[in-house]
């Protein structure tokens, strides 16, 4: 072999290479007359003898000879097209983050207290084209209300589920917060009229001495809950009618979206400034105007959204009172790509008071 042969053999091996984007390890070119040379590191030049550089150019035709190479591109066939693939470091690095989230995720499914973390596997693989669990969702829409305390608020709450004019199937899930007044009976009473009216009820709770937050009540209200949908309330808010008909329009066109409304401030005038912030956002400062100290663009109890990409984002963090659950999961969302939306109508009643939990939030 002449120099001229190992030239040709140094551009072949190297156009591989480039074309795959790969490591070149320990290549060595074996001939007949004995000449072997290593070949260097790729986008490096290396002499022939004193004077003659390698050139690193165009490929040149297969001369028959035997190239040993790095074991990632021992399956690559010289005639194919050239594929676009990362860097091999890169593409172990995004495995293991894949790898970390699945664990993350399975981690947090069984704190919640789901029955396995396949549902949200499936949602991580594809968020939006998720599998339905086994037997199919029971309902389009599931309406999640954590309660703690809420007897005077619960009558008017629960009554404005049953006048939804959402024309599909409805599940209401209630979870209890080890409530002490008699919220429950209150619940137990609406069960009865909403199942009446087709709309599926799910209870769940717990009797502790301490409420365990609202984080982690909502957790548990989405884990027990089988909707494609999900739409958040608040015990002390109160829907208008057509707030899941239109919200969940919005969904179906925005998958990967947190789908909120404007609002109707009660007592009226009461923080006003923070009201207008609320329904005049623009579509571009819904983005942007987390940043500040008000929170959520979109608050959290108009939150409208499908199930697979909730799974996708993670669940609500439970560190109890005084952690913004809802803005930690708004900026994760965020962070991941989903987007914002805003139905330009008044769709809830917000009510203002004491005992509200947002009042609670830590700076």
């Amino acid at each position: 072999m002449d120099k001229q042969d190992v030239v040709h053999a140094y551009k072949e091996c190297y156009s591989a290479i480039k074309r795959r984007e790969a490591l070149l390890c320990a290549t060595t070119w074996t001939n007949p007359d004995n000449i072997a040379v290593d070949g260097p590191a790729p986008g490096r030049s290396r002499p022939f003898g004193s004077t003659v550089c390698w050139p690193l150019a165009l490929p040149a035709p297969s001369r028959g000879i035997d190239v040993s190479l790095h074991q990632s591109e021992a399956a690559a066939v010289p005639g194919l097209p050239p594929r676009h693939l990362p860097p091999l470091g890169k593409r172990l690095r995004t495995r293991t983050r894949r790898r970390l989230r699945r664990r993350r995720l399975e981690a947090r499914a069984a704190r919640v207290g789901l029955r396995g973390a396949r549902p949200a596997m499936r949602a991580l693989r594809d968020p939006v084209a998720a599998a339905p669990v086994p037997g199919g969702p029971r309902a389009q829409v599931s309406i999640i209300l954590p309660v703690h305390n809420a007897e005077r608020w619960l009558d008017e709450c629960l009554k404005s589920v049953l006048q939804q004019d959402f024309e599909g199937t409805m599940e209401l899930s209630v979870f209890n917060d080890a409530s002490q007044d008699k919220s429950m009976t209150i619940i137990e009473k609406w069960k009865v009229k909403l199942e009446d009216s087709g709309i599926l009820v799910v209870i769940g709770g717990h009797d502790s001495l301490s409420p365990r937050g609202v984080g982690y009540s909502k957790n548990r209200a989405v884990a027990q809950s089988s909707g494609t949908y999900l739409c958040f309330l608040d015990s002390d808010d109160v829907m208008m009618p057509q707030r899941v008909r239109l919200q969940h329009e919005a969904a179906a066109q925005h998958p990967r979206s947190i789908i909120g409304c404007q609002v109707r401030r009660d007592p009226p005038g009461s923080t006003e400034r923070y009201t207008r912030w609320i329904n005049q956002l623009s579509a571009d400062q819904l983005l942007t105007q987390v940043f500040t100290s008000n929170g959520p663009t979109v608050i959290m109890p108009t939150w409208f959204c499908s199930r697979a990409w909730f799974s996708h984002i993670g669940w609500f963090d439970e560190g109890g009172q005084g952690i913004p659950e809802d803005l930690l999961f708004f900026q994760e969302h965020l962070r991941q790509g989903g987007h914002v939306i805003r139905v330009e109508q008044s769709l809830l009643l917000y009510r203002y008071h004491p005992q509200a939990t947002s009042l609670s939030v830590l700076e």
